[in-house]
């Protein structure tokens, strides 16, 4: 009981932690306000816990997972915030305009669709198997429970459509909610693998830690660094398509242990850690989650190894058992 009050926990605030107070996206202070983390939790956490238990009981692999988060992507900024058609959402700044097409912010829709899916979902899942490992692809919730959740997820949803100002046109809206249920049901018709996935090399621990890294650099350079030049916005949008290409490739074609596993996703979050240090924003946070998720990844790395040394801990569906009776 305690073991599964930890878990729950644990996946409910590192997507908040990650994808909020490590970028500083919502400044710590902010949490004085009551409303604040309720509603993150709401959002975020519920987001996640709802894409975990949705692939343990459809018994799919992370395929699925990064799919379902790329959902909760366009959940999050088309339907809630709605940042994807605001031309004055505060975060934009130059993807305002660069790459704005029939009243939809295509370039910060793509990015931010790409980072929940990364970010806010399948890093915080991987990193709730890697230290909860004992019931990977069994379902935490009986139908009830989760069905709850799925109402208050929604419930969070919706108060965000009616607080945050701007309304698109209803077709924009609909176009969006119907890409998402399209996202859920692809992701509903993936396979847990796909074949010819080979074992990573044992030796590819610092190629992991590279792989990751230069991920997430790419991704933020053709995001951040690239709308501010001539490159047109239908370049910038092919090379997030070769980025995710080259990504899904080394993704599907591989499987990892549960330290090579840790190892990438260090990686991939080295630059957001690094950024967030550098910024020396102590009066808003994000250097002091930083150093706080350092040193988390660290526990975990140190607990991972004494446990699984060389054994394999693929996003497979692990050992899928029957989902618990109401």
């Amino acid at each position: 009981m305690v073991s599964a009050a930890r878990r729950t926990i644990f996946l409910l605030f590192m997507p908040v932690i990650t994808a909020e107070f490590l970028t500083g996206s919502t400044p710590l202070p902010s949490l004085l306000d009551p409303l604040t983390l309720p509603l993150l939790l709401g959002l975020y956490g519920f987001g996640a816990i709802l894409v975990r238990e949705l692939a343990a009981a459809w018994r799919k692999g992370w395929p699925t997972i990064i799919v379902l988060g790329a959902a909760y992507g366009v959940i999050e900024e088309a339907l809630d915030v709605k940042s994807w058609f605001n031309p004055s959402w505060p975060a934009l700044g130059r993807l305002a305009t660069y790459g704005r097409f029939l009243g939809v912010n295509v370039v910060w829709a793509a990015e931010l669709t790409v980072f929940h899916a990364v970010f806010s979902i399948t890093i915080p899942i991987v990193l709730t198997r890697l230290l909860f490992p004992e019931e990977d692809g069994t379902r935490w919730f009986r139908t009830g429970t989760l069905a709850a959740i799925a109402v208050a997820f929604v419930g969070v949803v919706a108060f965000g459509f009616a607080f945050f100002p701007y309304n698109p046109p209803p077709i924009q809206y609909l176009a969006a909610l119907g890409f998402a249920v399209l996202l859920v049901w692809g992701a509903h018709r993936l396979p847990p693998s796909f074949p010819g996935t080979r074992s990573a090399s044992a030796k590819g621990f610092p190629r992991l830690v590279a792989v990751g890294f230069l991920f997430s650099l790419c991704f933020f350079l053709v995001f951040w660094v690239v709308p501010a030049t001539p490159v047109p916005p239908s370049v910038d949008l092919l090379l997030v398509f070769l980025l995710g290409a080259f990504a899904c490739r080394f993704f599907t074609r591989k499987s990892f242990s549960a330290l090579q596993l840790l190892y990438l996703v260090a990686g991939g979050l080295a630059p957001l850690i690094l950024v967030a240090v550098l910024s020396m924003n102590l009066a808003e946070g994000p250097p002091i989650v930083a150093v706080a998720y350092t040193l988390a990844l660290l526990a975990i790395g140190r607990r991972v190894a004494g446990r699984t040394a060389g054994q394999k801990h693929a996003f497979g569906p692990g050992n899928p058992q029957l989902p618990p009776r109401d």
